[in-house]
C-alpha cells in the first residue's frame, strides 16, 4: 500500500538564477515513489516579484501567531465604594432684647466648605473577562459621578491610538485603529490627586484594573494575504474596492473581518491530492506549509 502523500516545504537556496526575494518552495510528494533525484515531485515556486506593504506582511505575522493558539488571562479588580457625603455645619444665631424700650440684636454665623465626595467606578466597558471583543470596539469607563473633561484619564495597554470624551459620568475611548487580534487589553483607571477626577474635584480612592480579549484573527483572511503577496498558488481578488495596503485602521479591521473575495489557481495541472487540501478558511497542511515559505523570507 503507498503511503500517503504529504506537503514539504523547503527553502530554496539563492543563487545567481535565483529572484532576490524568492521564497521557500512548496513541495509536492508521494514518500516511496521517487529516488534521490526526486522523481514523482511536483515543485512550484513562487517569488515575490513587488515591495511588501509592512501592513500586509505584518497581518501575515500576526494572523500566523494568533490563530491556533489559547489565550489565557488574569483578570485583577480592585475599586472602592464610594463614601458617604460629609457633613457641613451651620452656626447658630440669637437674638436679644431689652425692656427699656430699647433693642439691639446681634447674630453670628460659620460655615465650612462641603469635602468633594470621593469618586468610585461603577462598571467598565467591555465587561472583564470579556473574549472576543471586536478590535475597533469603544471602552466605556461609567463613574459614580459626573467626571473633569480636561483631567487625566484611564491608561490603556497596549496603548492605541484613539481619543478619550468625558459626557457625564461617563469617559469614552474610540479607537482611531483597533487592537491587534488575540491582544490582552488592561484598562488601569489611577486614583489619587494623580487619577481621574470628578467635576466637583472628588477622586478615586485606589485604582482600578480590568482585562479583556480581542477576538482571534481569520484564517480566510491569513490566506488572502499569503496570495496577495505571491506566497500561494492561488490569486486572490476582493468583490469590491481593494483595501489600500497603507490603510492601517482597514487593514486591522480585516484581519478579523475579511472582506468577500474570490480565489484562483494561478497554474493548472495540479495533482488532485493537492488541490484536495486547499480548503478557504482552514489552517490545515497546505496553509501552514505556506506561511512557512513567508517565514523563510522573513
Amino acid at each position: 500500500m503507498r503511503n500517503a502523500p504529504q506537503t514539504i516545504v523547503r527553502e530554496r537556496t539563492k543563487g545567481p538564477c535565483c529572484h532576490p526575494r524568492a521564497a521557500g518552495a512548496l513541495s509536492w510528494q508521494v514518500p516511496g515513489t521517487g529516488d534521490a533525484e526526486g522523481k514523482g515531485v511536483a515543485m512550484t515556486v513562487y517569488e515575490t516579484r513587488r515591495g511588501i506593504s509592512p501592513y500586509l506582511a505584518a497581518g501575515i505575522v500576526v494572523l500566523a501567531l494568533a490563530i491556533g493558539g489559547a489565550v489565557g488571562f488574569v483578570m485583577t479588580r480592585t475599586s472602592s465604594a464610594a463614601s458617604p457625603p460629609s457633613q457641613s455645619k451651620t452656626g447658630s444665631s440669637s437674638r436679644t432684647g431689652s425692656s427699656g424700650g430699647t433693642g439691639g440684636s446681634s447674630s453670628s454665623s460659620t460655615t465650612t466648605k462641603p469635602t468633594a465626595v470621593p469618586l468610585a467606578v461603577r462598571s467598565i466597558t467591555p465587561a472583564a473577562n470579556s473574549v472576543n471583543v471586536d478590535p475597533s470596539a469603544p471602552i466605556k469607563v461609567t463613574f459614580s459621578a459626573a467626571v473633569s473633561s480636561s483631567g487625566v484619564t484611564p491608561r490603556l495597554s497596549p496603548s492605541a491610538p484613539g481619543r478619550w470624551r468625558a459626557v457625564g459620568d461617563v469617559l469614552t475611548f474610540t479607537p482611531i485603529v483597533g487592537f491587534l487580534p488575540s491582544t490582552e487589553v488592561t484598562v488601569t483607571v489611577p486614583a489619587g490627586k494623580a487619577g481621574v477626577r470628578g467635576a466637583g474635584g472628588g477622586v478615586l480612592k485606589s485604582r482600578v484594573v480590568e482585562h479583556f480579549h480581542v477576538k482571534a484573527g481569520s484564517v480566510l483572511r491569513l490566506q488572502q494575504l499569503l496570495s496577495l503577496l505571491d506566497y500561494s498558488p492561488l490569486s486572490w481578488q476582493p468583490s469590491g474596492t481593494a483595501i489600500a495596503p497603507t490603510d492601517r485602521a482597514a487593514q486591522t479591521e480585516a484581519l478579523v473581518s475579511p472582506p468577500a473575495g474570490s480565489f484562483t489557481w494561478r497554474q493548472q495541472g495540479w495533482p488532485s491530492q493537492l488541490l484536495a487540501l486547499w480548503k478557504p478558511g482552514q489552517y490545515n497542511v497546505f496553509t501552514k506549509g505556506l506561511v512557512m515559505s513567508f517565514e523563510a523570507d522573513h
